[in-house]
This record gives structure tokens, sequence and C-alpha cells, in this order.
């Protein structure tokens, strides 16, 4: 199943945001699940059977594949946001409209990107194929019914979620808790959707083929996350479930123009089929020694300034739990360790007086450097008063490097992050509330990643 975006997909950079979010892999295999009274009354290995039957209208909860490549409307007879290839499924959300004369549904369905969005389809507006040497921009007439019944089988063993589709998982396990066998490996993911709380909103961050597993800011979490273990690929148990009591307050909002917007009742049930972890349990073995990448002789990076001292910098080699955030922050001791053990570099904090400072990662992508011989250097902390204005200062350039890289080491050119932990003294920064910026000037108004939060220090600190 898969649909593609009728336009190029842009992304747009999100502010005043923090993201904790993972993914896993779950080997999996069997198929299943339209919604059932118990899972374990079916069978466990059903595949999915279409249906014939389009005499009667699609009621919500029942899945239906498309006969035909389909387009996707932000509205009935709107404009188009997406197309459905044929035999692509979806999942219908309330009741049939009828509007001059077509029948429409609300539908859940998965972008070719693996997200699942809203949006509208007619069940009357299928489109023959063309014929070779057409005209591609010739009318085509509608033939028949685009839309078919899908019938699933929930299974009995939760570690068969492989083939499911996304929104019926929830449907087949409700809120049980649920022991999955998992291996957590890989980075990326990217949304046209952000919101709160951060954690559950956005897609995985870990690369993943099955389930994407969100991780509430728990710092036992984190710790487990960066374990040397985990990095290695070796399999663990995740424990954890769907419908997540934090799914009733789910804001799920567009980043893009032409994105679907969703009511309250789709946040809510958008974020009740995204699986929350509650426990990470690793096996009982060795830790395995992992490779160093290459890195920056003695003098390249200076370890304090003016107001700021680093606490500690990472390459794409070292990262333990990459996020698409430019800019994060702490100022209480629990998000401080998080963000430590986010950057995979041990699990003891260097101490930080949270009274007198405040602490920020900074990850900058190396373009043409990048890969295992990621470089960049911290320059400096810049403040602008008359902006309100906190910001980072960088040297990116090849050129830059005071100790070339071994001709051995096998350097790729793709970009890649580096990310630096940094204690910022509060003295220095403006009056709350303030914007701390990667880099002085926004990087991008159209990236996917967030470049900028604003800050609102006090006594205790709090991020706003």
């Amino acid at each position: 199943m898969s649909s593609s975006m009728s336009a190029p997909t842009v992304w747009v950079t999100r502010r005043g945001m923090t993201t904790s979010l993972i993914a896993v892999v779950v080997l999996l295999s069997a198929a299943c699940a339209i919604p059932s009274p118990s899972p374990s009354d079916m069978p466990a290995s059903a595949t999915a059977r279409p249906s014939t039957d389009v005499a009667q209208p699609l009621r919500p909860g029942e899945m239906a594949q498309t006969t035909s490549e389909v387009d996707a409307y932000l509205e009935p007879g709107g404009a188009t946001f997406a197309t459905l290839d044929a035999g692509a499924e979806a999942m219908i959300v309330d009741e049939p409209t009828v509007i001059a004369g077509a029948m429409w549904y609300r539908v859940e369905f998965s972008l070719s990107s693996g997200e699942w969005v809203f949006g509208w389809l007619a069940a009357d507006l299928q489109v023959p194929p063309r014929e070779p040497g057409a005209n591609p921009d010739a009318s085509v007439p509608p033939t028949g019914p685009a839309l078919r019944r899908a019938a699933w089988a929930c299974p009995a063993d939760p570690n068969q979620l492989g083939r499911i589709p996304e929104p019926l998982r929830v449907r087949c396990f409700s809120d049980r808790i649920l022991t999955l066998n998992v291996t957590i490996f890989g980075h990326g993911g990217r949304s046209g959707y952000w919101g709160s709380p951060s954690w559950l909103i956005e897609p995985a961050q870990i690369a993943s083929t099955v389930v994407p597993l969100h991780v509430p800011p728990n710092v036992e979490l984190y710790r487990a996350l960066a374990d040397p273990r985990v990095k290695a690929a070796i399999p663990v148990v995740v424990v954890g479930r769907y419908a997540d009591p934090a799914s009733a307050a789910c804001r799920r909002v567009p980043l893009l123009a032409g994105y679907p917007n969703l009511d309250a009742n789709e946040m809510e049930l958008w974020c009740r089929q995204q699986f929350v972890a509650s426990e990470i349990r690793l096996p009982d073995i060795p830790i395995p020694s992992q490779p160093e990448g290459w890195v920056a002789g003695p003098g390249f990076q200076p370890p304090s300034g003016p107001g700021w001292r680093l606490l500690g910098s990472a390459n794409a080699s070292k990262v333990g739990i990459t996020v698409t955030d430019a800019v994060t922050a702490a100022d209480d001791a629990s998000e401080y360790q998080i963000l430590w053990l986010g950057m995979g570099l041990g699990p003891d904090a260097p101490a930080v007086d949270l009274d007198r400072e405040f602490v920020a990662r900074l990850v900058v992508n190396v373009s043409g450097i990048g890969g295992f011989c990621a470089a960049a250097r911290l320059d400096g902390i810049g403040v602008d008063s008359s902006q309100r204005l906190v910001y980072g200062i960088f040297a990116t350039s090849f050129q830059t490097l005071a100790t070339p890289p071994p001709e051995n080491v096998g350097c790729t050119t793709d970009a890649a992050p580096h990310a630096f932990l940094v204690a910022i003294d509060r003295s220095i920064a403006p009056s709350s509330p303030f914007t701390l910026r990667l880099r002085k000037e926004p990087s991008c108004t159209d990236c996917d990643y967030a470049d900028e939060i604003t800050m609102n220090l006090g006594f205790p600190a709090v991020l706003s």
C-alpha cells in the first residue's frame, strides 16, 4: 500500500518545540487485523481479503482498498494533495457524505513516506489506465467504484504486528500492555505535522521497517536507548501500549500549506494509534566495543569561551539519539540528563550549575564533509541584545581542520549531523523571553528541523 504526494514534498521549520521520538524495528511476519472482541479468537496469520461488495456504503472502522489509482482531496471536490496506488488501503473514519450526487468518504491512509494522514476519497471516481501514447493531460471519464471492502483478522501474538495497517493496531490490542521483541537501529523519519506532546506527535526518528516506538521524556528510557547494545542492533524487549493516556490531549497541526487539517477527534484517534514505550529491557550480554570514528586533532575545538563552556560534542558516528531539532535546551536536571544521554557519550553527565547556567544542544548539518568524518567546530556563543537573541558560531569548512583525516579512514561526502552540548551562563542572555537559534541568521524557512526555540529563564527556570 502506498501513495504519493501530488507535488514535491517540502518540509517546514518547526519552531518552539522539542522532540524525543524513537522508532523500533520489530522482526515480525504475519498479517492481521480488523477489530474484534478478542484478538485471541482470530487466526494468527490472516491476510487481507478484498471483497467485491460495494452495494452497501462502507462504515467507520472498516478497511477499504482502492480499485485503481485514486486522488485524495483536502475537501470533497476540492484540491488534491496525494494519489493512492491501486490496491492501497484506507480506513473509513466517518459516515459517507453525498455531494452533487457523488459519495465521499473521510479516510486515513498512508503516504509513500509511511506517514498516515486523513483526507477525502470519492467512492465512484475510478479512473481507467491510460492507453500507451495517450495525452497525459487529456481528461479521462471515471468508469466505476474506486473503493472495495478489505477484511482483516487480528493476530493472537502482538509480535506479529509486521503487516497490520497502522490504524488497526490499537483496535486489535486496545490498551493492553504488550511485550515486544524488537531491534532498535538506524535514524530517520520526517513529518508533515507538528504539535504536542512532541514526543507522541512526530514520526520515528530511528529508521524502522515495522513499528514506530514513541518514547516519553524519561531518563531511564533514554539511558537504555543510549546503551551500546541498542546501538549495536542487539535485540531488546520493549514493554508498552497503544491508546496512551496522553492521546486525550494530543494536538497535531500541519507544518505545510496543503497538508490536511485534523479535527479534535482525528487528532486523538491518530495519537491512540501510536505505540508508547514504558520499559526497555536490555539483554544480559557483554557490552560490545564500538569503533571510534576519526576525530580532529588536539586543539581543534576550544573547550570554553566568554559565557559558555562545552560539555560534549559528537558526530554522526557517536550520537546515540539523533533528533531533527537543530536546537534543544534544558534548564532542569531531568531535561539535562536526557540531553546528555542523547549524545551517546556515556552515562555520567558533567556537573552543571542550573541556577547559574542553562544547557543548549546545537546540531549542525555538516554538508560536503559529513558521514564518518563529519567535522565541525563551535567557535563561540553570540548574543544580540537588540534582537533578544542567543546563537551559535560555528566553523564547518574542511579547511578548518587542524589535523587532516588519515587516508585509510574512508571518509564519506554525505552531509551528517554534529551535535554540541553547551552550558551557557544565564548572565549573558537577554532578559526573558529570548530566542535561542542555531546561527545568527535563520538556517532556512523550509527545513525538516527547528532551528530556534523561545527561552524563558526564571528561578526555577522553565522552557517557554
